[in-house]
């Protein structure tokens, strides 16, 4: 796995899951990363999201956004995430934050969809 993207309770339920010893996201995903993923990304709503891997650790904070809806920020921010990592040439920082980018723009909006990020918003 190179990208295990999970939120805070599926985290938790992890750690209870597999016996992990500590609940901090770190420890949480620190043992992911023993175990073999590449690296972890873990979201938090309002709080954000941060990312982990055996050399980096970076929080990403969550922009500031009245939510409509929150169906779909879970898919926007991986989706966001993914698209940065491939546009930026791998940068993570950009990468995280252009997931909670398109997260806070589509909760923004009714629906899964509706509000997501394109190209333009890249530059």
């Amino acid at each position: 796995v190179d990208f295990l993207s999970i939120n805070k309770k599926e985290a938790l339920d992890i750690a209870v899951l597999l016996k992990i010893k500590g609940k901090s996201m770190q420890q949480i995903a620190e043992y992911l990363i023993k175990s073999g993923v590449r690296a972890v990304l873990i979201t938090d709503g309002e709080r954000g999201a941060q990312y982990f891997d055996q050399d980096m650790n970076h929080r990403q904070a969550a922009k500031k956004v009245i939510a409509v809806n929150t169906t779909g920020a879970g898919d926007a921010f991986n989706s966001g995430f993914l698209a940065g990592y491939l546009h930026y040439d791998y940068d993570i920082k950009r990468a995280m934050e252009l997931g909670v980018n398109n997260s806070a723009a589509v909760i923004q909006t009714m629906g899964a969809h509706q509000g997501s990020l394109t190209t333009k918003n890249l530059y």
